[in-house]
């Protein structure tokens, strides 16, 4: 009796096995050939955070697309900016054990945000090199992407709401318009056009309903030195409103100052970009404002039109480059003008 019983529910247990395996087959079969032929794809990382999500992005994407397992190898600095995508809710493998090709964005000389038509070709062991500064590249898997680029520490979080409830606190406002000026780097590249960011400022500022009732928080970065100082002496000599606030974060500048940067604006009620540099790109993709909130340019400073959504507020304004051979010029203090931090 008992003997007829446990074979009873070994067959019934076969059974349900069987109807798995049945049902499930491909994706079994995917399972079997990843162990046994190891299939991964590798991204070799460049350039700082806002470069890397759009590595990140693209061979998350292509992961998912081909059902390949994927690896970064975060252990990595570039520009006195150590890997910071650890930060953030991604998915990584622990390694891979050996890449047969490489792909080389744009046969080696990728141009910005061009996209290359060949990465729908990749096949499994291969280490994937360029910018991928396309949302071509992963704009089918946006969603999912965007699920997992959310920060792993809670307490960053949470520090992002104090600040910003401090902020209202402190001034009696509820609303704040996020200013992410980007010069750093791009001053010393010759892509920053004194004039162009004012008028882009001012338009996009005057379109904003009761402008005077806000609170303008502004975010700086992009030094290769870890010193905002001028930066801030721009901000102070040519941004002229009342309430203007530069977060502690890009004050108290770090490599790590991006990610609390990062958290805060996400909070901010509107957003006015005036350079659409990478980082200011994912700041944008992963802010969950209304579009009309949102006011940015027409073209990045390479003259192509960027890949975001058309239905931001888009301000179309000339910009003057000198990009050759151009010298920082040191900003002179402005103790004159009050400016909250």
């Amino acid at each position: 009796m008992y003997l007829f019983k446990l074979v009873w529910f070994l067959c019934q247990k076969l059974r349900s096995l069987f109807l798995y395996l049945k049902q499930n087959w491909r994706d079994n079969l995917n399972i079997i050939h990843h162990i046994i032929y190891n299939m991964t794809i590798v991204m070799k990382l460049k350039g700082r955070l806002g470069n890397q999500l759009f590595q990140y992005a693209t061979i998350r994407a292509l992961s998912l697309e081909k059902k390949l397992d994927m690896y970064i190898n975060t252990d990595t600095a570039w520009d006195n900016q150590g890997c910071l995508l650890n930060k953030f809710k991604i998915y990584n493998s622990s390694g891979y054990d050996y890449v047969t090709q490489i792909f080389h964005e744009g046969n080696g000389n990728p141009s910005h945000y061009m996209y290359d038509e060949n990465i729908k070709h990749i096949q499994n062991n291969t280490v994937l090199s360029g910018n991928f500064q396309n949302v071509k590249y992963f704009k089918k898997h946006i969603t999912q992407i965007k699920t997992e680029l959310k920060l792993k520490d809670d307490t960053i979080n949470e520090l992002a709401v104090n600040y910003i409830n401090d902020l209202k606190k402190k001034t009696g406002k509820n609303e704040i318009v996020s200013i992410n000026i980007r010069r750093g780097d791009f001053v010393k590249w010759g892509v920053f056009d004194d004039n162009y960011v004012k008028k882009f400022i001012d338009t996009a500022l005057s379109k904003i309903k009761n402008i005077s009732d806000k609170i303008i928080l502004i975010f700086i970065g992009g030094s290769l030195h870890n010193d905002s100082t001028n930066d801030i002496n721009w901000v102070k000599n040519n941004i002229k409103y009342d309430d203007i606030f530069i977060s502690k974060y890009s004050i108290d500048y770090s490599p790590h100052s991006i990610i609390y940067d990062m958290a805060i604006s996400q909070l901010c009620d509107y957003m006015v970009i005036p350079i659409m540099s990478t980082i200011n790109w994912w700041i944008l993709c992963l802010n969950n404002n209304n579009f009309e909130n949102n006011y940015v340019p027409f073209k990045s400073w390479t003259g192509d039109i960027h890949p975001y959504d058309d239905n931001y507020n888009i301000i179309d304004l000339p910009m003057n480059l000198n990009i050759a051979g151009v010298e920082v010029p040191e900003i002179p203090n402005a103790h004159n003008i009050k400016l909250h931090a």
